[in-house]
This record gives C-alpha cells, structure tokens and sequence, in this order.
C-alpha cells in the first residue's frame, strides 16, 4: 500500500476558486457608484418634497386670505381702497359700523399671503387675522 501525504497549505489554496484583490476592488467600486447614485436620488427627490410643501403652504395661505378678504367684502356696506407710498389699503365698512381695514405690501414678496390686517383695529379683525 502506498502512502500519500497530505496535502500542504499552498497546494491547497491553488486549487480553490475565489476572488483577486482586483475583482473584489472591482466590484467594490461599481457598489459604491450605485449606492452614491440611490443616495443622489433620495436627496433630489426630498429637496423637492419640501419645495413642493412650501409651496402648497403659501398657495394655501393666499387662498385663506383671499377667502376671508372676499367674505368681507360681500357683507360690507362700503368698500374703499387707496395707496399709501406703494402700499395698498383695502377699508371695509361691516353693516355694524366697525371697519376692517387689510394692507397688502408688495415688498413683503408680492404674494396675496401678504395680505395683512392693519395692526390696531377692531379686536375681532385681530382674531380673525390669526387664521390668515
């Protein structure tokens, strides 16, 4: 009988398959370029995430203004507007007498959400320009 010696380390390692330190670096890269690429993607698409809330938050503020804006209008007994140094002021008249007088500053941004109540009128138009 014949004997056979074991096999040693480095004999062993040449017959097993595996990767080169080049294809492991190799397919770390594409990895990386991937990865780099979903997270490129996460950032842009949450950077218009929170430009479109912003927006959808002064269409609606604008709305809300305008809203109340019109309802004064419809209930007021006079109506009168006048420009004060590139300001316009909006003064209605209710049936009860009290004015409610709203400022729009265009150098606020020129966006109807800057459609203020006039500081230092009727308590009520205060109460109510927290809604706007």
């Amino acid at each position: 009988m014949k004997k056979t010696r074991p096999k040693t380390l480095p004999s062993q390692l040449k017959n097993q398959a595996g990767f080169t330190i080049l294809e492991t670096i190799l397919s770390f890269a594409v990895f990386s370029m991937v990865a780099l690429g979903m997270v490129q993607s996460y950032v842009m698409f949450e950077n218009f995430w929170v430009d479109a809330e912003r927006e959808m938050t002064l269409h609606n503020s604008g709305r809300m203004a305008l809203d109340k804006i019109t309802r004064e209008v419809r209930g007021a007994q006079t109506v009168e507007i006048s420009t004060i140094s590139g300001d316009t002021e909006l003064r209605v008249t209710r049936l009860d007498g009290n004015d409610a007088v709203f400022l729009y500053e265009p150098d606020l941004g020129g966006s109807p959400a800057n459609i203020l109540p006039k500081p230092g009128r009727v308590a009520r138009d205060a109460a109510e320009a927290g809604a706007i």
